[in-house]
């Protein structure tokens, strides 16, 4: 039953088979706690090093995975005999072999002394600065969040952890931890909450498992009707216009028509060479934070003044890009200063039928002709 449940979770399908840390987070976190419950020798050495280190991975991916594991493993060293074994022999060698392995791989990628860990703490804890890319009210996970990240099974949830025995409410405790932890933070995102969505789905199971045959269909029923229009329209038709144009801007690249591409667009618009398997130079307004107070973004001067932007940004003729992507939102402003610098449209592509303050309906490309 919580297969069931979670195969009928429309915000599983929409984002666990992105690319996302969230959804590396939720697998792991998965697989670790069905190894950590349902193995026969838990206090094996073997079980507890394989749980340790999926966990410990998990951690380096995703910093806010510690809250399950201190929880969890926390728990079993309460419950531990021997509590001094079990940290020497366990929790401190994954987790020195875990931390060596993280500085050394991010020092050589980035070619100094990096550690991850700790600057994803001084950003998100000390210094705040997710709070750059939007904030929330500390309610917003129990107001907002849960409630649409669940769906409609959100109240079986409820129902299976006012159901099950006490001894069983640890991943209920897991998951308020990790909501309060989150809450605690003032950038906030559906996709944060993605881990705990294998985790409701067990509770939400359970309910339907205690429930009589001709109940328990039409749970499912229900579930499978509310959940799959809501799964298919926004995996296959929301905000698809994003990957339609990478897919086209490819395409364009391998009949070597492209040679350079401008998104103005809000950050994180589109994927690049992810989509695009091209030496071509693909250039998106910055955002990067910054603990200036006074620093004002790229991406806030283009908005700010977009065919000001250009024009400074591009003075020379010989530095425009063939291809510049926008959102329709833009177009009246720029239509002018695009005809002059002899670009034409030559692509639309459908977004979305919910635009917002950036965001628009449809993505445009735009082409230069004289090169």
């Amino acid at each position: 039953m919580p297969m069931l449940c979670s195969l009928t979770s429309w915000f599983s399908f929409y984002c666990m088979p992105r690319t996302l840390a969230n959804s590396l987070e939720a697998a792991l976190i998965t697989v670790t706690l069905s190894i950590w419950f349902t193995s026969s020798s838990l206090r094996s050495s073997k079980c507890v090093w394989v749980c340790f280190s999926i966990g410990a991975l998990s951690v380096l991916i995703r910093p806010t995975s510690a809250v399950v594991w201190l929880v969890v493993f926390g728990t079993h060293l309460v419950a531990a005999t021997n509590k001094l074994d079990f940290i020497l022999l366990h929790v401190l060698p994954v987790a020195v072999i875990a931390a060596f392995v993280s500085v050394a791989l991010d020092s050589y990628f980035y070619g100094k002394f990096v550690v991850a860990l700790w600057n994803f703490f001084k950003f998100n804890v000390l210094y705040d600065l997710g709070s750059l890319f939007g904030t929330h009210p500390w309610h917003w996970y129990l107001s907002q969040g849960i409630p649409v990240v669940f769906g409609t099974h959100l109240p079986l949830c409820l129902l299976g952890v006012v159901n099950v025995p006490s001894r069983r409410l640890l991943l209920f405790v897991v998951m308020c931890c990790y909501v309060v932890i989150h809450s605690l933070l003032s950038h906030k995102e559906f996709r944060f909450m993605v881990p705990l969505l294998p985790l409701a789905a067990v509770y939400a199971g359970h309910f339907c498992s205690t429930i009589s045959g001709k109940w328990r269909t039409t749970v499912l029923v229900s579930l499978i009707v509310f959940n799959t229009p809501v799964a298919v329209y926004t995996s296959l038709i929301h905000q698809r216009g994003t990957l339609s144009v990478m897919r086209y801007l490819d395409g364009e690249a391998q009949e070597g028509r492209v040679e350079s591409v401008l998104f103005l667009m809000p950050c994180h618009s589109t994927p690049l060479y992810s989509h695009f398997h091209h030496n071509i130079s693909l250039r998106h307004l910055d955002c990067s934070p910054s603990l200036d107070v006074d620093y004002v973004g790229e991406d806030d001067r283009f908005y700010g003044d977009p065919v000001n932007w250009l024009n400074e940004s591009y003075s020379h003729e010989k530095e425009l890009p063939s291809h510049i992507v926008i959102y329709d939102l833009l177009e009246k402003e720029l239509e002018l200063l695009f005809g002059y610098k002899k670009y034409s449209k030559v692509e639309v592509f459908f977004h979305t039928h919910f635009h917002e303050k950036r965001i628009g309906q449809t993505v445009i490309v735009y082409r230069r002709w004289s090169h």
